[in-house]
């Protein structure tokens, strides 16, 4: 928050079935989940925050082969 960053990306689990990644597709679910984590405390000043660049990543698209995927997620 110190470094008040031009872009947030937080890797999140999204296990089979769930509500992202390959096994789920629950877009409302994933919406909150961005929106909690840009509502935190201190968050409102932030760069990333006001311009709406807060994005959520499944944490396997940088495990083992996944990795090339993973990356062009960031191009």
């Amino acid at each position: 928050m110190e470094e008040n960053p031009d872009v947030i990306i937080k890797m999140i689990y999204c296990s089979s079935g769930g509500n992202c990644g390959y096994g789920g597709d629950d877009p409302p679910e994933m919406k909150k989940q961005r929106e909690d984590l840009m509502n935190r405390s201190g968050g409102e000043g932030m760069t990333a925050v006001a311009n709406g660049r807060v994005y959520l990543i499944d944490r396997d698209l940088f495990g083992s082969t996944a990795n090339f995927v993973g990356a062009t997620y960031y191009g």
